[in-house]
């Protein structure tokens, strides 16, 4: 690929990659000035690494296979075990259909309870991780000014749901650092992430 003056253009994936890199440089930075009551400034660093890469992985709905499979291996390495995971092949999500080729591709994880709360009722928490069909993330800015994220022809970076599970995901992590792995109980915590929540027109 030749620019107007026959250089060599970079491909657009390390373009955009050179790009995002510095959103998150410039996130970063804003976070270092805003107050918080438990995050500390690597914890700040690490909630921005987390959704910037989320975002970056598209999902558009009925297309969540890799985010699916990226949100796995993060919740395993926090400790969890996979209750459910829908595929295809898997009669379990979709017994009514089983031939069927567009079964939501849920996911169902659970951290199992301790100590003293083994016996206790536990919690569900819930996020979708699809996106709208139209979302494009590699239009995704950060205003310095209003210290926020921003899409540049006002459409959508896949912010929803891709911001609500990446909390659930600090919150987990934040959990587990600073009270699991010390030796404080807890409850059962279910985590369902679903698919195809924004369908949208067919």
């Amino acid at each position: 690929l030749l620019d107007a003056e026959n250089r060599i253009r970079p491909p657009p994936s390390i373009e955009i990659k050179l790009a995002k890199d510095e959103l998150v440089a410039k996130a970063r930075s804003i976070s270092e000035q805003t107050d918080s009551l438990y995050l500390t400034k690597e914890d700040k660093a690490h909630s921005i690494n987390t959704f910037m890469e989320l975002v970056r992985i598209k999902s558009h709905t009925g297309n969540e296979q890799a985010i699916g499979e990226r949100l796995e291996e993060i919740l395993l390495l926090l400790g969890c075990r996979v209750i459910l995971k829908c595929t295809n092949a898997n009669r379990e999500c979709n017994p009514a259909k089983e031939n069927s080729v567009n079964i939501p591709l849920n996911l169902v994880v659970e951290f199992p309870a301790t100590g003293k709360f083994i016996d206790k009722p536990g919690f569900i928490i819930n996020a979708h991780m699809d996106t709208i069909r139209d979302s494009t993330p590699e239009k995704l800015r950060f205003s310095t000014d209003k210290k926020e994220f921003y899409h540049e022809t006002q459409g959508s970076f896949g912010a929803d749901d891709k911001a609500g599970v990446t909390v659930l995901l600090e919150a987990l992590r934040f959990m587990k650092e600073n009270y699991w792995d010390k030796g404080y109980d807890h409850r059962k915590i279910v985590f369902i992430l679903t698919a195809r929540e924004e369908p949208g027109p067919e």
